[in-house]
């Protein structure tokens, strides 16, 4: 699964537009950031994504250990 190692992220405060604009596919602009990325799973669809991205936040190291410390959260 490492083939895909940066994430291009809308710049949006409206965290309901994130959300349109992930579960409508928008196509990256060039005002977006972009981040290094890791993923732990695909899914064919946003619901499931995020079911599995709950499940990540608390069963996984999302945070490098250097940063927090193991198992520690934002």
């Amino acid at each position: 699964m490492d083939e895909d190692k940066k994430c291009e992220w809308p710049g949006f405060k409206n965290r309901w537009k994130v959300t349109k604009v992930i579960k409508e596919m928008w196509k990256p602009e060039e005002t977006w950031s972009v981040y290094s990325i890791r993923t732990l799973a695909k899914c064919c669809d946003y619901s499931a994504g995020r079911v599995l991205a709950r499940k990540a936040e608390h069963a996984s190291d999302i945070i490098s250990d250097g940063e927090y410390g193991r198992g520690c959260r934002r």
